[in-house]
């Protein structure tokens, strides 16, 4: 099983949609973010931000598509567990 490796970079990002929807107190990692529209084109860029300063190294988005952004779940497994995140 891959390891939980950027914690602070998951919640910065939790953060950031909870500061951006006031009405929600929790988001489920399984939550579609784009559908329900908890982050717009400009929260996905301060996503990415987040992702890629966790990372050490910018985002190849050309190698990547929407799914792998759509939920928090799909962001743990494709940027902050075992060596994905590395060449990402």
């Amino acid at each position: 099983m891959a390891t939980h490796a950027f914690p602070e970079a998951e919640t910065a990002i939790v953060a950031l949609i909870l500061e951006n929807n006031p009405e929600l107190t929790t988001v489920d990692p399984s939550e579609d973010l784009i559908e329900s529209r908890l982050i717009d084109s400009l929260q996905f860029v301060e996503v990415l931000s987040i992702i890629e300063d966790a990372i050490g190294h910018e985002v190849d988005v050309s190698r990547l598509t929407v799914d792998d952004f759509r939920s928090l779940d799909a962001i743990t497994r494709t940027f902050f567990t075992s060596d994905i995140g590395a060449s990402a």
